[in-house]
């Protein structure tokens, strides 16, 4: 039967309509495959290296008192306007201040050496199973997320820092054991890397 607009040509058959056809999973290209880890931990010591880079990155920046929090305290001394003023409750008040930016600044570092403890505890507790992978994979996340403000030098001191902590004889611990009597070699705690003042 014709159309009122006349005959029209039969389409063209799409790929998918062609026989033969079949909507398979393309392999991954060459140089292009992610890494397939038989530990079923593996996504934790890259969780908790990642973590531990970012505590650095932040511990470094932190080291002394931003520039912005800074500037907001000496606005709030300069406010302070005691009645007949005079050099000596001047200088007590400065100094007050001082004290205080330094109380400040070591809250923050103590905060931040701890959740660093924690993220190296938490290691401990995990199969080290293709840990050096785990280590790639959480430096390149770091990366990402931090872009322009990631610091090379900051996760490889990182890194470097959580060595001591991985076993080669990892065994998994029995359930209500404590992971560490349970390696033939017991991992020694990492150190704290020397903090150096950094912005960003």
């Amino acid at each position: 039967m014709l159309n009122r607009d006349g005959p029209r040509a039969n389409p063209q058959p799409t790929r998918r309509q062609e026989p033969g056809y079949c909507n398979a999973p393309q392999p991954p290209r060459a140089g292009n495959r992610q890494f397939t880890s038989e530990n079923k931990d593996f996504p934790e010591p890259i969780k908790y290296t990642f973590r531990f880079i970012q505590t650095l990155h932040h511990a470094e920046n932190c080291e002394i008192m931003p520039p912005r929090v800074e500037k907001a305290i000496n606005k709030v001394v300069e406010n302070i306007r005691p009645p007949a003023p005079g050099p000596e409750v001047t200088s007590q008040v400065s100094r007050a201040a001082v004290a205080f930016k330094m109380s400040i600044t070591s809250a923050i570092q103590n905060h931040l050496q701890a959740q660093a403890e924690e993220f190296g505890a938490a290691l401990r507790d995990v199969d080290n199973g293709d840990w050096k992978q785990a280590e790639t994979l959480a430096k390149n996340r770091y990366d990402k997320r931090f872009g322009t403000r990631a610091r090379s030098d900051t996760a490889t001191e990182a890194i470097a820092a959580l060595k001591p902590i991985f076993a080669k004889d990892w065994v998994k611990p029995k359930n209500g054991q404590s992971p560490l009597p349970c390696r033939k070699m017991a991992a020694p705690a990492f150190h704290w890397p020397t903090l150096r003042g950094r912005n960003g």
